[in-house]
């Protein structure tokens, strides 16, 4: 738990006046209230809620009788909460008992007006939340208690005013608080070489005080410690910026790293380094521009992560005598392999390494005809054959019009994942359906594909073992012609398959695969167009469905669909739902943004799936009504409704008694 306390530094808090007053307001406020006024402060974690609690606790114009102030965490431990607040009080009692604790506590605050903050709240029990208050209602008027949360549910349940929302500093008051923790001053004038990198940072930040304050901290000492460093070690120092956050570097691996820049010149240890170095990890060194020349000759390296080829040389031939590599590579800037080093790929001899499990082969993002040339970088894939053995392959941002013969080929038999990423020249698929042992298969930003066809597929024996599809953002993709016409509707042409998510192709047409036996989620968005779902789907338990304003029904028969989630969809989709017998499993139903929808009912009574546990409803504008038969639902303990401005009232029958909890919000209209 990250402990807090009511201390702060007021001369190091930038940007919150306005905050501090509009608190304070709420505080002064006289009017009563037949509860204790709680005021809760919410906002992302970092944004400030405790600094700016802090401020207000300690401002002297205050006048209470007594104040108490609490971390409270994720364990939102009833006794220890009673326990502090009474030792503030000047009671440092040793009961455990919580009657005793809480009537004594009663005692001490009977009459009394008090200031109470509770910071850093989690819980969403109300239960709770109830018990704990209980002492706090013998308040004189003007008693206030100030939550600080993350959560907006638990501002909801433990607010009795409106929470107050904290935004992010600006750019200019973030930049003054890192400036405080990092050189002890409110600005860079002073330490102008430090100016444009302090200026970078602080945008990173985000407009988060805590974010600013901790990376100025680190700055404030590393900037201490650099100072002192000899000349050549500070070129070491450095270096290091190139290394990913949070990651491990073995020693000895960063000692290499060195050498191989020149900036240490003992070669015995240099060639001691060679014979030992066994594993090198760089996967996160979003920075590095290239290799270190000559790293071919570590050839005891089994594990070398990423390769990253640079401009104008001919690195990628290093590959070739690393033949010991084992378990992931990642091949990227293949856009700088020139024409006349071509040849060299097929060098790097990637096929007779059995020991890479792993290939990830990456071009640059940018497809200009003047860095790219396609008929090249065909060449270039058609050079970088894996090994058979290999297991999982991701190709990205490859500029060529297709891609290569072995890809698909049935001799990658241990093939089980594959992702083509943003191919934007590709117009067809390759024969995946051949690798018997697939499964997982993502295929994202191939714009240039207008159908998946049959030559994806082969025969009804393809995607035996597919567990896992995704595609998504295929801008041109229209027709998805699954089956050749032989077996048709009747043969599962993915028997296997568990999850399935289409995403934002927005000509997509249809049809999807009728047939899917296995299939336990199912997740379509942004798809335009798309007027039909799969029709037989008797394992579903997830399906969630947004903006697809041509869809017009679900599947008839649902038998074990637990989830279901609608956003921005037809009316129609919705009263599906009210009349679905079959939806005999269904515990949790939510619907937003569906403008269209007026009611549910259409003149019947509208019975929802009879085992609902939560609903959901939310920015459905023109709602006037919900299901009459919302009584009925017996096992109904959740419920929230939101933005439905146009809703008059709930059902005449009423709510059913087994609903626990009930939020309502933003629904202007409602009256009973």
């Amino acid at each position: 738990m990250r402990e807090t306390t009511s201390l702060v530094n007021e001369s190091k808090i930038c940007g919150r006046d306005e905050d501090k007053k509009a608190i304070l307001d709420l505080l002064k406020d006289k009017a009563n209230h037949a509860e204790v006024f709680v005021i809760p402060i919410i906002g992302m974690g970092g944004v400030g809620k405790t600094t700016l609690a802090q401020l207000v606790y300690n401002d002297p114009t205050l006048e209470f009788d007594l104040k108490a102030w609490v971390s409270v965490g994720e364990d939102f431990d009833i006794v220890r909460i009673t326990k502090t607040v009474l030792l503030q009080l000047g009671d440092g009692s040793d009961d455990k008992d919580l009657n005793l604790l809480q009537v004594n506590l009663m005692q001490k605050l009977s009459g009394k007006k008090f200031l109470v903050v509770l910071d850093d709240v989690w819980t969403e029990k109300y239960e709770q939340w109830d018990l704990l208050r209980g002492p706090f209602e013998a308040r004189a008027p003007q008693s206030r208690i100030i939550v600080t949360t993350r959560n907006q549910e638990v501002s909801l349940m433990m607010g009795t005013s409106p929470a107050y929302p904290l935004k992010e500093l600006s750019y200019d008051e973030c930049l003054c608080v890192f400036a405080q923790h990092a050189l002890g001053a409110t600005s860079f004038k002073e330490h102008l070489e430090l100016k444009e990198m302090g200026e970078e940072i602080v945008k990173r930040c985000g407009g988060l005080p805590l974010a600013a304050k901790a990376l100025g901290g680190i700055l404030r000492a590393l900037r201490l410690s650099y100072l002192h460093l000899p000349p050549h070690l500070k070129r070491c120092f450095a270096y290091c910026a190139i290394l990913p956050k949070d990651r491990e570097f073995d020693r000895h691996e960063l000692v290499l790293l060195w050498m191989a820049k020149g900036f240490l010149c003992n070669q015995k240890k240099m060639k001691e380094s060679e014979v030992n170095l066994q594993h090198l990890d760089i996967i996160g060194t979003t920075k590095l521009q290239e290799m270190p020349p000559h790293i071919g000759n570590l050839t005891s390296l089994r594990v070398l992560t990423k390769f990253v080829i640079g401009k104008g040389n001919e690195q990628i031939t290093e590959l070739k005598k690393l033949s010991d590599l084992q378990g992931q590579l990642h091949i990227t800037s293949l856009e700088n392999v020139e024409v006349q080093d071509i040849r060299d790929v097929g060098v790097a001899n990637l096929k007779d390494k059995p020991g890479i499990t792993e290939l990830c082969l990456e071009w640059i993002d940018k497809f200009s005809s003047d860095l790219r040339n396609s008929s090249d970088e065909e060449q270039v894939l058609d050079s970088l054959r894996p090994h058979r053995r290999l297991s999982s392959l991701s190709i990205t941002s490859f500029g060529g019009r297709e891609f290569s013969s072995w890809l698909g080929e049935f001799s990658f038999s241990s093939m089980v994942q594959v992702k083509l990423s943003n191919c934007c020249q590709i117009t067809s698929l390759p024969p995946l359906g051949r690798l018997k042992s697939l499964k997982k298969l993502s295929i994202e930003s191939l714009s240039g594909v207008k159908e998946v066809g049959v030559e994806f597929y082969e025969d009804d024996s393809c995607f035996s073992c597919l567990e896992a599809l995704e595609i998504s953002n295929m801008g041109q993709w229209d027709l998805w012609a699954w089956h050749n016409g032989v077996g048709g509707d009747s043969v599962a042409k993915f028997p296997k398959l568990h999850e399935l998510r289409i995403q934002s192709c927005p000509k997509l047409v249809g049809k999807l695969p009728t047939f899917l036996p296995s299939l336990e989620k199912l997740v379509i968005s942004n798809c335009l167009l798309l007027v039909d779902l799969p029709a037989v789907l008797p394992s579903l338990k997830n399906i969630h469905i947004s903006n697809c304003p041509h869809l017009v029904d679900l599947p008839e028969v649902l038998p074990s669909l637990v989830t279901l989630s609608i956003r921005r969809c037809r009316e129609a989709v919705l009263r599906r739902v009210t009349n679905a017998a079959s939806l005999i499993s269904l515990k949790h139903l939510e619907i937003k943004g569906c403008n269209e929808l007026v009611s549910w009912v259409d003149g019947k009574e509208g019975l929802l799936p009879c085992n609902l546990e939560i609903l959901n409803v939310h920015v459905c504008p023109n709602l006037k009504e919900l299901p009459s038969g919302l009584n009925n639902l017996k096992s109904l303990k959740d419920s929230s409704i939101s933005q439905c401005g146009s809703l008059v009232s709930f059902p005449a029958r009423g709510l059913p008694h087994s609903l626990i909890r009930l939020r309502i919000d933003s629904c202007d209209s409602l009256v009973s």
